[in-house]
């Protein structure tokens, strides 16, 4: 019998990950001199050892190499790495300051992120600068203190596209679908924060939705396409990726809850954490049992996982950019679990997990799975089992 911690996966998803642990950094992918300039230029820091403090901790380029285990060598894809790299500190700073906010201030974030975007949108391909972006909030009243929270996602995003439309070889039409896509990833980010603010403690099925947004994850796991090369415009492909997306970061989220959970106890502030959500509830008598029922939603959202993309594949057997693409996201997956084990922020943790390969043989009984067969806490995350699911991933191809 496997033991209750482990983290069953394919062994093709897990086998470039343990190379990636001991990296040595690339300074070319990332530099915390760059890191530290456009942060100033943000406002979001102005001090040097508190942004050393969140890189030592956070590893953001191993984080990314996590991601893209694979960096492709061209321009383009290494350009993008660095700006998703540095966008990781930028995030972990903000959140860390977002999570104490009530929810009057976030309510004021979120109308001031749709304001400026509805500008934005209307410029495309033009995109503002750090300076303009600063001045326009000003002028709509948002308070000052606030706008480095709102402005580095967005700058985030509008680079992200400048760089698309200045290196690839996409249309403008399709740089717009996927730059609309990945912002509106980011803007229901907020809207996540926005609610989780309430610091009220759901069930667990109301309580993973909301994580699902406020996990950011989405927008990092988006990179994968523009990695292959390959921006899906197929209205089923793109809720293909959302549902792979929705599960890899409920993944990307518990594994970070569990990691997490004694850091977050210790601080002064309303938490939402998976453990926590369980342990309440009567599926956990106590924290110790509701990690158990973490690992357990966890193998059961690879397994998930695994399953669908492997019909995808059966669906599609001519389509390899498709295939590649599947393939980066289910490593991508796994990489969520070695950005928490091995991250010093959470070196404190009081429950540590494991990996396990998973082989040929078992896989093969992996993909005569259903949805019908499914974890009842996996249910909420499918959309063709949730109509919450749906709507959020509506939003997305919207």
């Amino acid at each position: 019998m496997a033991c209750s911690k482990e983290l069953r996966v394919p062994k093709e998803w897990n086998k470039y990950h343990e190379d990636i642990v001991n990296e040595s950094v690339d300074p070319e992918l990332f530099s915390e001199d760059e890191l530290f300039s456009w942060l100033e230029e943000l406002d979001l820091s102005h001090n040097k050892s508190e942004v050393a403090k969140y890189v030592h901790g956070v590893r953001p380029y191993h984080l990314m190499r996590h991601q893209v285990v694979l960096i492709p060598n061209n321009a383009l894809c290494r350009q993008l790495f660095k700006l998703w790299t540095k966008t990781v500190i930028a995030l972990f700073m903000s959140d860390d300051v977002l999570e104490r906010l009530n929810e009057d201030e976030m309510h004021q974030i979120c109308n001031a992120i749709q304001l400026l975007d509805d500008q934005i949108r209307e410029e495309f391909p033009r995109f503002p600068t750090i300076a303009e972006m600063k001045q326009s909030l000003l002028l709509q009243k948002v308070d000052e203190k606030f706008i480095p929270h709102i402005i580095y996602f967005l700058d985030f995003a509008n680079n992200v596209a400048k760089s698309i439309i200045d290196q690839g070889n996409f249309s403008k039409e399709d740089v717009n679908d996927y730059w609309r896509r990945l912002v509106v990833m980011i803007m229901l980010y907020y809207q996540g924060v926005e609610v989780e603010d309430k610091h009220i403690v759901c069930s667990y099925s109301e309580d993973v939705l909301t994580r699902l947004l406020t996990a950011a994850a989405m927008v990092w796991l988006q990179v994968q396409e523009l990695v292959v090369g390959y921006v899906i415009k197929n209205t089923e492909h793109v809720s293909l990726l959302n549902q792979l997306y929705f599960l890899a970061v409920v993944y990307a989220m518990v594994v970070n809850d569990v990691y997490s959970y004694t850091r977050e106890m210790n601080l002064d502030v309303g938490i939402c954490n998976m453990v926590q959500t369980i342990a309440g509830s009567k599926e956990a008598s106590a924290e110790s049992d509701a990690v158990i029922k973490c690992v357990e939603i966890l193998n059961a959202v690879v397994k998930t996982m695994y399953q669908k993309i492997e019909k995808a594949k059966q669906k599609n057997p001519a389509n390899r950019d498709l295939w590649k693409l599947l393939d980066n996201i289910g490593m991508a997956t796994v990489g969520w679990y070695y950005c928490q084990h091995y991250s010093p922020r959470y070196d404190d943790s009081l429950w540590r997990l494991s990996i396990v390969d998973v082989e040929n043989d078992e896989l093969e009984e992996w993909r005569k799975c259903n949805d019908e067969e499914q974890l009842q806490e996996v249910l909420p995350l499918l959309i063709n089992c949730s109509p919450k699911a749906k709507k959020i991933s509506d939003a997305i191809i919207s």
